[in-house]
Parts: C-alpha cells; sequence; structure tokens
C-alpha cells in the first residue's frame, strides 16, 4: 500500500510540476512575444519621433538664436504670431508620437518658448514707446527704465528656454535609444507569482 501510494503521489507531484512548467514557460513565451512585438513598434516609429523631435529642437534653436543676434527688438506682431503658430505646429507634431515623458518635456519648452515671444513683444512695444517719446518728456526716464526692464525679461526667458530645450532633448534621445527590448512594467512578474 506504502509503494501505490508513493507511486500516485509521485504521479500527482509530477503532474502538478509539469502545470506549472507549463504555465511558467506560456509566461514568458507570452512577454518575449510582447517584448518582440513593442521592439517592432518602436522601430517603426523612430524615424517619424527623430524628425518631430528635429524639428521641434531646431525651432526652438531658431527662435533661441534670433535672440542672441539681438534682433528680436525689430520684430513685427506678425512675425511674432508666426513664430507662435510654429512652435505650437511643431510641438502638436511631436505630442503625436510620444512617449509621455519626451510629451512632458516638449510642453514645458512650447510653454517657455511661447513666453520667450511674449516677451519679445514686450520688448518690441516698450522699445516703440520710448522711440516716442522725446527725452524732455517727463515720463522719458520710466519709459527707458521700462525699455530696459523689458529687455532684461527677454534674455531671462531665454536662458531659461536654453535649459529646457538642453533637458528636453536628453528626454528625447532617451526615447529614441529605446529599442523595445526592455521589459515594461506591465510586464514585470512581481516576486512570489508565478
Amino acid at each position: 500500500m506504502d509503494a501505490g501510494l508513493a507511486a500516485v503521489l509521485g504521479a500527482a507531484a509530477g503532474a502538478v510540476g509539469g502545470v506549472v512548467g507549463s504555465i511558467v514557460t506560456g509566461r514568458v513565451q507570452r512577454d518575449g512575444v510582447l517584448v518582440a512585438v513593442r521592439a517592432e513598434h518602436l522601430k517603426e516609429r523612430r524615424q517619424p519621433r527623430h524628425d518631430a523631435y528635429r524639428a521641434f529642437i531646431q525651432t526652438i534653436l531658431n527662435l533661441k538664436e534670433r535672440i542672441d543676434f539681438d534682433s528680436y527688438e525689430n520684430t513685427h506682431w506678425r512675425e511674432e504670431e508666426a513664430l507662435k503658430k510654429e512652435i505650437n505646429t511643431r510641438w502638436i507634431d511631436l505630442s503625436l508620437y510620444g512617449p509621455d515623458s519626451v510629451i512632458a518635456g516638449a510642453s514645458r519648452v512650447r510653454d517657455i518658448a511661447l513666453n520667450v515671444v511674449h516677451e519679445m513683444g514686450v520688448s518690441r512695444e516698450a522699445a516703440y514707446q520710448l522711440m516716442r517719446m522725446d527725452e524732455e518728456d517727463g515720463r522719458f526716464d520710466d519709459a527707458q527704465d521700462t525699455a530696459g526692464l523689458a529687455v532684461d525679461g527677454v534674455y531671462s526667458a531665454a536662458r531659461v528656454l536654453a535649459d529646457a530645450v538642453d533637458e528636453f532633448a536628453l528626454t528625447a534621445s532617451a526615447a529614441l535609444n529605446d529599442d523595445g527590448t526592455k521589459r515594461p512594467r506591465f510586464l514585470r512578474v512581481s516576486r512570489g507569482s508565478v
């Protein structure tokens, strides 16, 4: 009787082991397929993402260059509107490709860039008001101070923009370097589970 019971228990243990092994093997194979599919998906999106990220960064660098050469003072409101439109268009293109970390970084850069364009308009308007005044006007000194503060505002916003675009470039680069072979969090099995 003991030998028969041992045989039955041995057979049951073998069956349970086989079932558990099959479950583990199935999960590993499924995870492997999901990682392969994700990698292929990212590969197909890499070039369009690269192009969108590059166009966005180039637009921001063009804006920064415009400020670096002090030519922002002779802008026109139509040019400022065109700059805003270009920034938003490039951000929309980029936001369609993701991932979330890139969209969040690009949103921050977009907001700062739009603020830079706003500051350019404030500076342009302050310079225009100053040019219309005579030095004998009692408000001339105040207008001169306002114009100086407006210029400082442009440069301050541009420095923030430069830092933000550098940070964004690192985030975008990391997204482009993701080849999909890392297991996403939703595929990771927690300890103790089968």
